[in-house]
């Protein structure tokens, strides 16, 4: 009788988790969604906007906006990593992982590799600066890139 009590328990236990895990592996796809594609490298991040501006370990986005990160690597295994979003998703050469956040407020926030990718690993740092929406709207139009959808 413990057994299958046990077993009862183990069993919906771990349903939930596929069920909480599978719905926050949803990328969503919303109009308005930003996607930003990231390639990790010894030791840097590039972010590459929708509108083709290239960014170097720095990330600028709107505050209260769906951001998908659309990772790969250009050399060795890395992770990408938001610490204060608390995602992370591995970024492999030749293979693409998404992961995705909602911003709620301003300020920046460290991108970090976790995955030990080499001598430099601890200064792969890079920055996402959340700003208002004007903001974003001014800077984006200033990168003097021919324009595209995926604003806020």
């Amino acid at each position: 009788m413990v057994y299958v009590l046990m077993a009862i328990v183990l069993v919906s236990v771990g349903s939930q988790s596929f069920v909480t895990y599978d719905a926050f592996s949803r990328v969503p796809n919303a109009v308005d969604t930003i996607h930003i594609n990231v390639v990790a490298h010894q030791f840097a991040w590039t972010f590459i906007y929708p509108n083709g501006f290239v960014s170097e370990d720095v990330a600028v986005v709107p505050v209260n906006a769906v951001v998908v990160f659309n990772v790969t690597s250009r050399d060795v295994y890395h992770q990408f990593g938001l610490p204060y979003f608390r995602v992370k998703t591995d970024a492999i050469p030749g293979r693409m992982s998404a992961v995705w956040i909602q911003t709620t407020q301003v300020g920046n926030f460290t991108v970090q590799c976790f995955e030990l990718c080499g001598a430099g690993h601890a200064t792969m740092i890079g920055t996402l600066a959340v700003v208002d929406p004007a903001m974003f709207t001014q800077w984006y139009a200033s990168t003097g890139v021919a324009s595209s959808g995926g604003g806020s």
